[in-house]
């Protein structure tokens, strides 16, 4: 059939091509979907990226899932983790916002939220990519960037988009671009109704982050890192790459709550400090235009260029 401009058109089933692997290849546990094709944004030329979950103890050998994708479906792009290293596979998955739609046990899960029947031109040559960190690798990138991406990828960093070669740079860049969103907040359309920002408490605050960082770096965490402080269970506000980069926002609205967040920074840099895995944590503070603080002192405060390196004021 034609589609897509002039352009021929072939059409496939996701639940035929899940019951095929599954045939093909007994050491598949699950088959999940993920990239452009599981959020509906792509157009017909995506890929359709399917995450493979192996049994425990099984092997496949990737050149094996390339041949499978290129006598059944060139489009589909199959991608293994590469067991041991981080993060783990739910960890993966969890980034990724996979969806799982095929497992060994039960076969095609009906439920999956997911389009069953995908369409691509003929004529479009689909490149395979690597997968080693939760980032795809594009074949269609020069390979001198391809050998540089794989090296930021090993690091637990970022290529889609690409922010920076270190946790430092990137957290640099994420600082950068919510303080334009701050900036941004006030810059609304005025006849616009239905949308506004306006920073009540540091959930506002947290929720305008959230919203900054979360559509372009879909591994950003919420409160799912528990950390003890002071005697207590403490999560903290977010992270990004395997805890690699903490956040922290906070509110001061007058001076007592002034006082009792520069308690809780001085013990919060403390602890963070002895984390082996965290190599940045970045203090976002939410102040009231009418307090009285000294940003000069905070930022030598709690600056500092082992393990606690970045700090960022923000004035509502």
């Amino acid at each position: 059939m034609l589609g897509y401009g002039l352009m021929q058109e072939s059409t496939y089933k996701i639940k035929d091509l899940a019951i095929m692997l599954g045939a093909r290849f007994g050491q598949i546990e699950g088959l999940y979907l993920f990239g452009s094709r599981r959020y509906r944004t792509g157009s017909p030329r995506s890929d359709i990226d399917v995450l493979v979950e192996l049994k425990p103890d099984s092997r496949i050998r990737p050149v094996e899932l390339r041949v499978f994708s290129s006598e059944v479906c060139p489009a589909l792009d199959l991608f293994l983790a590469e067991e041991g290293k981080a993060p783990s596979f739910d960890e993966l998955v969890t980034q990724l916002e996979a969806i799982r739609f095929w497992r060994s046990s039960g076969g095609v899960i009906e439920s999956a939220d997911i389009d069953w029947t995908v369409t691509v031109p003929i004529e479009v040559e689909f490149v395979t990519t690597a997968l080693l960190t939760g980032t795809p690798i594009s074949g269609r990138w020069p390979r001198s960037f391809r050998s540089f991406a794989l090296q930021i990828e090993s690091l637990g960093l970022p290529t889609q988009p690409y922010i920076g070669p270190s946790a430092a740079e990137v957290a640099s860049f994420i600082v950068a671009a919510f303080r334009r969103a701050m900036d941004a907040r006030l810059r609304l359309g005025p006849k616009g109704v239905g949308v506004s920002v306006n920073l009540q408490n540091e959930y506002d605050f947290q929720n305008l982050f959230y919203l900054t960082v979360k559509p372009w770096l879909p591994g950003l965490g919420r409160e799912d890192v528990t950390v003890r402080y002071d005697g207590q269970d403490k999560r903290a506000d977010f992270n990004l790459f395997s805890n690699q980069v903490i956040w922290e926002l906070k509110h001061v609205k007058d001076a007592n709550t002034k006082s009792a967040v520069a308690k809780t920074l001085a013990g919060l840099s403390n602890f963070y400090s002895a984390q082996g895995n965290v190599r940045i944590v970045i203090f976002t503070i939410l102040v009231d235009k009418d307090v009285d603080l000294d940003d000069a002192k905070w930022e030598a405060d709690f600056s500092f260029r082992e393990g606690r390196e970045l700090n960022s004021r923000s004035d509502n």
